[in-house]
């Protein structure tokens, strides 16, 4: 649905003047205030919104719906343009139309890497003809869309998340000098902002680029930007560090315009929390979308305190309910990517086929305690999956694991079309041994279902690691599909210790480590870069191991393809998730061995107690707590949320 009030809310990019700053006859209540667009004096703002394109609270593929519109600009005639993003398409709608018709990407919601497709589309701009440059966020790409054109032609990047001039990683806003047919490109992943002259195969980094962060030299996953050619400068959406920011073209910095200069959130006046875009009007007041505590804020030309002109200050306040909090009292709500569901036919088949060899009994579960769970824990979102054992009950089976398969996957997508702004999922794929039966099953649920990832088992068979060559062409199917995999250790090929010590709490974390080092020294990880691979528990004991690990690369006996620094490179392109693992050790190791853009919160509820996980997540809390200092300060609502909000783009919605 877009409304005059949730296209400023909802939408996480392109708040262009003519999308927040209304004209007089929209503007109708006295309820809240903003700038027109042509006057200096404060108008009214209609206070509820009226849908205009798509139909009110069903979502859809049919040319009369959307699937969460992601961004939208309007041309000289009214017409509406919108990214239509998990439908995989720009959608146009004309004044007073019933239905809106495709002008880029496939209208049946198909994606791929060729130019005929869209992947996750963000952001708009018209050039000067009324074509649309289309930020193609999942192929890591700017494209430009003529008017009934059936393909784009590539403009910025090569379609391969990278770190080069004619890379981009994760790209989001767009804005547009139309003067000087010159493109900036907000390069989230990279955290910086890409300028792209006409004509060019690649850019220049005009700001940030220096890692993630909250020195006035660098930048944290910027989204929306406003090119303003009066000041030469780009107004930035500094999104994880929580501020709108200046920066000066051939300046090595940026001058703050609105939020905290240190990473700081909050809901006051003076605060952002995780914006998402800017627009300025031709006064210079400021409009942002804020994100994070679902308002628009108006920032007055050189004020630094703002006014609530849509949404409620501080509702995301009232709807948060738990654990401890740092950074002015604000609370997280959390997106979970290690949570387990236990259908019952599931639960059965363990049952029956011996149960869990891992030694741990299976849980209970329904819809209405993990709904309660998260309630507990302050998880929004939750990405759920099956755990082992998995179709691994039936390696000795095709048929069955390939039924089963299809059977969980049926399942868990109808659990998330009845609970969509709750639950996403990882499908389960047949024992990987089963190579055919892994390829159809990928190839059937990512043309039917769409799934958030896809769930691997640190092993398959007797011992065959992730990176055997046996699973070379699931690799290459999955790296085709750009594809985030989620890893979780199953049972080991050693006894259990003792009674004291089922294998999850001693043997799972070196699972983990071993299958991330076969991939790794095997040279998987690096043959398939597109592959977005998440590690359970903090990546079991790598962290702490991954150096005497690298180590494989400088013995000469042992002819590793990989060098000792190229191993350590591949270890930190991994995510790390926190379940069951946030003690301080534990999380100091990970915060030094891994990229802090790349870790992910995690619950591993049901199997792990409620209490345990309780205790763990406070933990979580209070490390951050008690470490306000500027390494720590912004990461903990990155790795509560944001870090998520970008590896799913277009599933995690405000």
């Amino acid at each position: 649905m877009i409304t005059t009030s949730t296209v400023a809310i909802t939408s996480t990019s392109s708040l262009t003047s003519t999308a927040i700053a209304p004209t007089t006859n929209m503007a109708t209540s006295t309820m809240a205030t903003s700038i027109s667009p042509t006057t200096s004096f404060v108008t009214s703002w209609n206070t509820s919104g009226i849908t205009v394109a798509g139909v009110t609270d069903v979502q859809g593929v049919t040319a009369n719906k959307f699937n969460h519109p992601f961004c939208l600009v309007l041309d000289s005639a009214r017409a509406l343009y919108v990214t239509d993003q998990p439908n995989q398409r720009v959608q146009k709608w004309v004044v007073n139309a019933s239905t809106g018709v495709t002008v880029a990407g496939q209208s049946n919601a198909s994606t791929g890497i060729t130019l005929k497709y869209l992947s996750y589309p963000s952001d708009l701009a018209l050039d000067a003809k009324g074509n649309l440059f289309i930020v193609d966020g999942g192929n890591h790409r700017v494209v430009h869309w003529t008017m009934n054109a059936t393909s784009a032609t590539l403009v910025a990047g090569n379609g391969s998340a990278g770190s080069g001039n004619n890379q981009l990683s994760s790209p989001i806003g767009l804005a547009i000098d139309i003067n000087v047919s010159t493109l900036y490109i907000s390069d989230a992943g990279n955290h910086r902002i890409m300028k792209y002259l006409a004509n060019a195969t690649s850019g220049t980094v005009v700001a940030g680029g220096h890692g993630g962060g909250t020195n006035s030299s660098q930048l944290y996953n910027p989204r929306g930007i406003y090119f303003e050619s009066s000041t030469n400068s780009l107004i930035i959406a500094n999104n994880a560090a929580h501020n709108i920011v200046r920066w000066v073209l051939g300046a090595t910095s940026w001058t703050l315009l609105a939020g905290s200069s240190t990473g700081l959130y909050g809901s006051t006046s003076t605060l952002l929390y995780n914006p998402s875009d800017v627009t300025l009007d031709p006064t210079g007041n400021m409009y942002v979308s804020d994100e994070g505590n679902q308002r628009i804020q108006l920032f007055l030309a050189g004020q630094s305190s703002g006014q609530t002109i849509i949404g409620v200050t501080g509702i995301s306040e009232n709807k948060t309910k738990t654990t401890d909090n740092i950074s002015n009292n604000k609370n997280p709500r959390r997106i979970d990517t290690h949570h387990h569901i236990i259908p019952e036919f599931y639960a059965k088949a363990v049952e029956e086929t011996g149960g869990d060899p891992s030694g741990w009994l299976t849980p209970k579960w329904s819809v209405e305690e993990a709904k309660e769970h998260m309630s507990h824990l302050n998880i929004e979102t939750a990405i759920v999956s099956i755990t082992a054992p998995g179709t691994k009950i039936y390696e000795n089976d095709k048929k069955k694991g390939r039924i089963l398969a299809r059977k969980l996957n049926e399942f868990s997508n109808d659990l998330v079309k009845n609970n969509s702004k709750q639950f996403g999922f990882f499908a389960s794929l047949p024992p990987l041994t089963d190579v055919e039966g892994t390829l159809n099953e990928i190839e059937y649920v990512h043309s039917t279902m769409k799934p958030d990832g896809y769930t691997l088992f640190t092993s398959y068979g007797l011992g065959q690691y992730l990176g055997h060559p046996l699973f070379r062409s699931i690799w290459t199917k999955l790296n085709e599909l750009k594809s985030v995999v989620f890893i979780h250790p199953s049972e080991a090929p050693t006894p259990m210790v003792n009674r004291y010590l089922p294998q999850p709490l001693i043997d799972y974390p070196q699972e983990t480590t071993r299958t991330a080092s076969d991939i790794v020294l095997t040279g998987t990880r690096a043959a398939f870069p597109n592959v977005k691979i998440i590690l359970s528990h903090a990546g079991g004991t790598l962290p702490f191991l991954a150096q005497r690990i690298a180590m494989a690369g400088s013995i000469p006996s042992l002819q590793c393809s990989r060098q000792s620094h190229q191993i350590l490179t591949d270890f930190r392109s991994f995510y790390y998730d926190t379940a069951l693992s946030s003690s301080i050790p534990q999380l100091m190791a990970l915060l030094e061995f891994a990229d802090p853009c790349k870790i992910l919160f995690g619950s591993d509820v049901p199997y792990a107690p409620l209490p345990a996980v309780i205790d763990t997540t406070k933990s979580l809390d209070s490390f951050f707590q008690k470490n306000k200092i500027d390494k720590f300060e912004n990461l903990w609502q990155s790795i509560n949320r944001g870090n998520a909000k970008i590896l799913f783009p277009g599933k995690i919605q405000d």
